[in-house]
């Protein structure tokens, strides 16, 4: 609720209504923070397969309520590979789908280009309390695949104040840099863009700056 507040959300849900489905979990998938799902589920868990088109249909109506022209989701991985993440992909393709008065779905991704200037940055802050990232360990895409880059430096207190909202989930830090790390204490840079991969629907452009350029 603080974070939507910071960053002036005024309709928030839970799919489905409160504890209408739970955590999923995850497991390590063996390569760098990568995620997979638990072999043993929760029966309420977001992830169940039963659950899919109960999730779809509650997702659905949202949308027609709503009546968003434009949607943002995971990308196909979940980013890392949560399973929750990846659940929430596959409902938001399947809902959008339904409701042709959405004029676009995006993924909310990294371009690897954006991702190692970040790092680069970082590399030798001095006080740095987490841990550098390996080669390839922090999910990203290749560069072609972003078709919107959104210049949020004027939302950098904002976001920080969000960020800070999920103390349990995230670590902050704030030196000649801003960096954030989640309970794995991975050094992850605080972005000035925020980037999309287009998933359905027509884009504006090939260097789109704002989601909804061209959206009747």
């Amino acid at each position: 609720a603080n974070a939507c507040s910071a960053l002036g959300v005024a309709d928030h849900r839970f799919l489905g209504g409160t504890g209408r489905w739970r955590d999923s979990g995850m497991v390590l998938a063996g390569h760098g923070v990568r995620a997979a799902t638990p072999a043993r589920l929760h029966p309420r868990a977001l992830a169940s397969r039963e659950a899919f088109a109960d999730q779809v249909d509650a997702l659905t109506a949202v949308l027609e309520e709503v009546a968003p022209q434009v949607v943002v989701t995971y990308a196909a991985d979940g980013g890392y590979g949560h399973p929750d993440h990846v659940r929430t992909h596959e409902i938001a393709v399947a809902a959008v789908r339904r409701v042709p008065e959405v004029a676009r779905l995006y993924a909310t991704v990294i371009r690897r280009a954006t991702l190692d200037a970040g790092l680069a940055a970082l590399s030798g802050a001095a006080g740095l309390p987490f841990r550098m990232p390996k080669p390839d360990e922090l999910p990203a895409v290749p560069d072609g695949d972003v078709t919107a880059v959104v210049d949020v430096s004027a939302q950098r207190a904002a976001r920080l104040t969000a960020l800070r909202a999920h103390a349990t989930q995230v670590a902050m830090w704030e030196g000649a840099e801003v960096a954030f790390a989640m309970s794995n204490g991975v050094a992850q840079p605080l972005l000035d863009v925020e980037e999309f991969a287009l998933l359905a629907g027509e884009p504006d452009g090939p260097d789109a700056v704002d989601l909804f350029a061209g959206v009747a």
